[in-house]
């Protein structure tokens, strides 16, 4: 049954006849709580090491203003009986999180033949089906978890990879953003075209931010603070976190905090202080309307599909990019 309090009723009068009706159905209509920063996608093992345990993972990420952690390392490096060759083995000690003040979820990267899906809620020995049988990720949400398409900015060009994919059209959501490779420039890091095309293939997935963590070299590009997700949740608990996910109740940021979106009034506003532009796009990945400056307002109409919102912000993610920081909102989809 749809979720009333997520539709918007907006009348409106076009050239093809008065008192037409439009729907407006947005994730940000009747938002409750208040904001944290999520990082979804880190992991702890590089060249053969352990780096950090997930309660140190936890740790390093209060200290940066994030509270919400998951721990996501390669399927194919995990092991529970003891530690194989070249396998992370985390100890039950490993998992303990000693804050009341944030979170650390469990999960794992899944590795597809030519993907990386996040699986976030449980781990790859809860699931009866590897990634590489069909009925994987139908098993992982029979379990209750949130599955989102890693790092998949390199399908920009060819988004067939996703939409004839029946595997990957269950995901749902996407990076957007991934921090891990902002030194490619926004052809490696950022997925919006790739968005775009299964918006409009009409797959509603969600947008996330991620670091992809692999250092805790804060030099690095791979470095913790480098992209994340804001949530907005009533209570800082898994279960907050994993309903606000599933209801859209976030947005993916490079760098760049959203101060208010609005949807009353036949429109759509939104407002950052520190952002110098604000795009809003519509189906397929079209330029609705530009604003340069902190404040943007537009009034949909129903040719638009769909409207979502990029910002941009001063300064770039990581020195070199080329790229500015942003931030991306989860798009409002237009009915008659």
């Amino acid at each position: 049954m749809e979720d009333e309090s997520l539709v918007f009723q907006l009348q409106k009068s076009f050239k093809e006849g008065e008192g037409t009706t439009l729907r407006l159905i947005s994730p940000y209509c009747e938002l409750a709580g208040r904001q944290y920063k999520a990082s979804f996608h880190n992991h702890t093992f590089k060249s053969g090491m352990v780096t950090a345990a997930p309660s140190v993972v936890v740790g390093i990420y209060r200290l940066c203003g994030v509270q919400v952690v998951a721990v996501t390392e390669h399927d194919r490096r995990l092991g529970e009986g003891g530690i194989a060759a070249g396998n992370v083995m985390w100890r039950e000690q490993d998992w303990k999180n000693p804050y009341d003040d944030a979170l650390l979820i469990k999960g794992f990267e899944a590795s597809f033949p030519k993907d990386h899906v996040l699986i976030l809620g449980c781990m790859p020995w809860d699931l009866p089906l590897t990634a590489k049988e069909p009925g994987f990720i139908a098993a992982a949400h029979e379990r209750g978890a949130y599955v989102v398409l890693g790092h998949p900015a390199r399908w920009n060009d060819t988004p067939e990879h996703v939409l004839d994919d029946s595997e990957l059209r269950q995901c749902d959501g996407l990076e957007v953003y991934s921090g891990a490779r902002v030194i490619q420039g926004a052809e490696g890091s950022v997925a919006d075209r790739l968005w775009d095309a299964c918006l409009r293939a009409g797959l509603k997935f969600f947008g996330l931010g991620s670091s992809d963590c692999h250092t805790y070299d804060f030099t690095a590009p791979q470095r913790p603070t480098n992209g994340w997700t804001v949530l907005w949740l009533h209570e800082l608990t898994e279960e907050a976190v994993f309903a606000a996910l599933r209801a859209g109740h976030f947005y993916a940021s490079s760098g760049l905090e959203v101060d208010e979106i609005r949807i009353q009034d036949e429109s759509i506003t939104v407002e950052a202080a520190q952002a110098e532009r604000i795009r809003f796009i519509g189906a397929g990945g079209k330029l609705l309307k530009e604003v340069a400056g902190s404040k943007g307002t537009y009034r949909p109409q129903i040719s638009d599909l769909y409207v979502r919102v990029e910002l941009d912000g001063p300064g770039t993610p990581f020195p070199g990019s080329g790229v500015p920081t942003q931030a991306w909102l989860q798009p409002v989809w237009i009915e008659a």
